[in-house]
């Protein structure tokens, strides 16, 4: 067994102790792969009827690329996270900056939005560990934050982050659309789903 493996062994052993300990029952896979689950998950993120049809195929796509994780993995999960570490690795590598060995990643059980990275004993590998509350807080953040873009001032390069708390209330409050994740609940379902656009 190579360091990846028992990594990824190590990991896994702490997913299956860390969901029984919570009560967690394995994923159903396939349910990550149903086309109305799909559909539904595309308009609760936004997609008018027009594009939910691209956002569903798109979504195919990547799970049919993707690893398929173990019992406890939520498909959305290791998409979005193996999606971040191909960026940092590659960010990383164009760098000369050293990872070792490189990281084994999932999700795991745990109520708040919790993240972590541990070294595997007698390898050269982490483990990256996020519960699936920690994606719905910065998928979150990242939407309250794209808000606080103002209208551009002339062309469309002139996009400027404010800071001023009372500006970005105010915009904020105006925006009062059908949908605005600000005003109801994320299920767990949207969770993994919420990132979804063709590209």
């Amino acid at each position: 067994m190579d360091d990846r493996e028992a990594a990824e062994d190590y990991r896994r052993q702490r997913q299956n102790a860390n969901a029984r300990k919570h009560g967690d029952e394995p994923v159903h896979h396939q349910d990550a792969y149903d086309r109305q689950v799909l559909l539904e998950a595309a308009r609760r993120a936004g997609a008018n009827e027009q594009e939910i049809d691209a956002v569903a195929d798109h979504y195919l796509r990547i799970l049919s690329a993707m690893p398929q994780g173990s019992a406890f993995d939520y498909p959305g999960a290791i998409q979005i996270l193996g999606n971040l570490i191909h960026r940092v690795e590659a960010a990383c590598d164009n760098l000369k900056i050293p990872i070792r060995g490189g990281v084994v990643f999932g999700n795991t059980a745990g109520a708040g939005p919790i993240a972590s990275q541990m070294a595997v004993m007698q390898t050269d590998m982490s483990i990256i560990e996020v519960t699936l509350p920690f994606l719905v807080f910065c998928n979150l953040v990242s939407k309250a934050l794209a808000h606080t873009v103002p209208e551009p001032l002339g062309d469309l390069a002139e996009y400027k982050l404010t800071f001023d708390l009372e500006l970005i209330r105010q915009r904020l409050t105006q925006e009062n659309r059908k949908n605005s994740y600000l005003s109801r609940p994320t299920s767990g379902h949207a969770t993994c789903s919420s990132n979804l656009s063709p590209t």
